[in-house]
């Protein structure tokens, strides 16, 4: 009977993971949100890393290869991913597009939108409820695992939130300055 057991658990991991959703995230910080949201029932695969800058990436065949075996694919929009439409229609994918930036009205970087959203928690608020949205449409087994996961996410977002706020406001409003080597703080400074 153990043996029977054991055999039953080491056999059902492989084919939980077998029914993962395939999400591709354009870059890392998309890919954080995905894991947060969608937990144990996503494989998240991140097309540009940590250490890389989505802004001047070259895709590789490899990039395509993921795409075509994904199910869903978040990118953050406002124009930060130029390069992607190529990429996912050279695929051949079937996968759905979901723009986690959808609904934020954009700042102005001259006249093109700041791409750079998610640098304000309100924003990554929306983005998360974006993402745990298109994950429920997807999966739909798995929706309240993925709208409990985002609305426990959300809270961590809150209390992120009023720390930074609180943090802020113990500086002087004169000497509230960002100072950066890229245009890339404009939500967060606002």
């Amino acid at each position: 009977m153990r043996v029977l057991l054991l055999a039953l658990l080491l056999s059902a991991s492989p084919l939980h993971a077998a029914e993962r959703l395939n999400v591709v995230a354009s870059f890392s910080i998309l890919g954080d949100f995905v894991r947060n949201v969608g937990g144990d029932r996503v494989n998240v695969t991140t097309l540009v890393g940590p250490d890389s800058d989505v802004h001047v990436y070259t895709p590789a065949p490899s990039d395509a290869k993921r795409i075509a075996d994904a199910k869903l694919v978040i990118v953050n929009g406002l124009g930060l991913e130029g390069w992607l439409p190529r990429l996912v229609q050279s695929s051949g994918s079937k996968a759905k597009v979901v723009t986690a930036s959808a609904g934020i009205a954009p700042h102005k970087l001259g006249s093109a939108a700041d791409p750079h959203a998610w640098q304000s928690v309100p924003n990554a608020r929306i983005y998360v409820a974006d993402i745990a949205n298109a994950l429920a449409a997807a999966d739909p087994d798995d929706a309240d695992f993925f709208r409990a996961q985002a609305r426990a996410y959300l809270e961590k977002l809150e209390a992120l939130d009023r720390e930074v706020r609180e943090s802020v406001a113990k500086i002087p409003p004169e000497r509230r300055k960002v100072i950066s080597t890229h245009d890339a703080f404009g939500y967060f400074a606002a």
